[in-house]
């Protein structure tokens, strides 16, 4: 769970740095599982034991591996739920491809939220008043009130090889994201359950930030289907959408503030 909370954080400040790097300009305008047959046979087939099902023969460290390692293979995903950033309900729901690609929206309890698109050419943002006002601490109201004018819930892009973009890439990083899932190596096995997506089969893990549960789907694919943390630290995420298409497409919307011609760095790669 510390890389989603890591994850989100970095989102977060990236943006706001892409948002106060538009706002030094002066205002521009213009500016997004399957089931087997029944027997036919005369002498009918065994009833399965009720506790026989696909990890029954796997210890918990296994199970784990393998589902990491399904989870790593998706090449796309959609992640959603909150965690506790510094105490604070952090929100994210953002769907993520292999290559880098984003699209969804991540949220700060009181301290703003933000729409987010990330393609091959551009990043796009879209962020409420409340965002652009935590984001200028320090800054007079008079300052705060004109960029919230200018650019609040209006989409800002930047170009994909700006500084600023690279180094928020972490944010849409599928490998990153997942990179940090693991350290299972005591996970303990549990027991079946019922997700709205289907069965599932759950580990805990024990660690020093707190009691961690996996919900491992338990037809097709083992993918990870969400996991808590419990204690020290607080959170809880949902995974869904595997291998879908993530739609990253520039906003429909055609007012689109162009942040890299309103002062500020701009370097590229």
């Amino acid at each position: 769970m510390r890389s989603a909370r890591v994850t989100a954080t970095a989102a977060l400040a990236s943006a706001a740095l892409l948002g106060l790097t538009a706002c030094n300009g002066s205002g521009s305008d213009s500016a997004g599982g399957a089931s087997g047959k029944a027997s036919t046979s005369a002498a009918p087939a065994p009833s399965p034991s009720p506790s026989k099902h696909p990890f029954t023969d796997l210890s918990g460290p296994d199970i784990a591996e393998k589902s990491l390692a399904a989870t790593r293979g998706a090449q796309s995903l959609r992640v959603k739920g909150q965690v506790l950033e510094q105490g604070k309900p952090m929100s994210v729901d953002l769907g993520i491809t292999k290559t880098g690609d984003c699209a969804g929206s991540v949220a700060m309890a009181k301290e703003g939220s933000m729409q987010i698109i990330k393609n091959p050419s551009y990043f796009y943002f879209k962020a409420d008043a409340q965002f652009y006002r935590t984001s200028m601490k320090g800054e007079s109201k008079a300052t705060k009130d004109a960029v919230v004018k200018q650019l609040a819930d209006r989409w800002v892009k930047k170009k994909a090889t700006a500084k600023e973009v690279k180094e928020m890439s972490a944010m849409c990083d599928l490998d990153e994201l997942l990179g940090e899932f693991g350290g299972a190596e005591l996970a303990r096995k549990g027991e079946e359950t019922q997700l709205p997506v289907g069965p599932a089969f759950t580990l805990t893990n024990s660690t020093p930030d707190g009691e961690e549960t996996y919900w491992i789907a338990m037809q097709g694919e083992p993918f990870m289907l969400k996991a808590a943390v419990r204690g020290k630290e607080q959170g809880e995420l949902t995974f869904s959408d595997f291998n879908k298409p993530v739609n990253s497409a520039a906003p429909t919307d055609k007012d689109v503030v162009d942040g890299d011609k309103l002062g500020g760095p701009t370097e590229s790669a």
